[in-house]
């Protein structure tokens, strides 16, 4: 599960229109790339719409889409623990 929630923060710097790099990359450059992407989207630096005509996720869509992620699987071991 820990693994899948990485790989999705990967996706979620891809569609705020900065690809995570190197893909599959740890925890850690993950989450560097994360917040240089929500700093550089909410800096006006990224396009809005990207280069087949979808709108990119504004940086606050970003986070909040990553911390519920992370928060409902969270919830979901819990209610797998004894």
């Amino acid at each position: 599960m820990i693994e899948h929630v990485r790989e999705a923060d990967e996706g979620y710097c891809g569609a705020i229109g900065q690809a995570s790099k190197p893909a599959g990359a740890p925890w850690d450059k993950v989450h560097e790339n994360f917040i240089a992407a929500v700093r550089a989207r909410n800096a006006g630096e990224l396009p809005d719409v990207g280069p087949r005509g979808g709108d990119r996720w504004p940086a606050l869509f970003a986070m909040r889409r990553s911390a519920w992620h992370s928060l409902d699987h969270a919830w979901e071991l819990e209610d797998r623990a004894p």
